[in-house]
């Protein structure tokens, strides 16, 4: 290529200054809110050791409550004796309950 070629090239180049800027107008605050739940509307009932109802834990709790045998709380969970086992050991750790075994194996949590 030859000096002018260059010359000419180097003429085109348009630089950051020479354009023109567009400015994007927003939109105020109230337009662009998503909305969305409360925390009061998104929160699920809770027992009394913070379990959510309707979960394998807050069920145990009930079960507990009532008094029951291990087997018969894991059937209607549909989980295993390990599983209520080490809710029951949870709840006397984390929540300070007390659970009392019968002769027969029925678990109660003292009220």
């Amino acid at each position: 290529m030859s000096k002018k070629v260059k010359i000419e090239k180097a003429a085109k180049v348009e630089t950051a200054e020479s354009k023109p800027k567009v400015v994007k107008e927003s939109k105020p605050a109230e337009e662009t809110k998503i909305e969305t739940k409360s925390k009061t509307e998104t929160k699920k009932e809770r027992n009394e050791y913070g379990h959510s109802e309707g979960t394998q834990s807050a069920t145990i709790d009930a079960m507990l409550k009532k008094g029951s045998d291990l087997d018969t709380i894991a059937k209607k969970i549909g989980s295993s004796r390990g599983r209520v086992r080490s809710h029951i050991r949870h709840l006397e750790v984390s929540h300070g309950a007390k659970c009392k075994v019968s002769k027969d194996g029925v678990h109660k949590l003292e009220v």
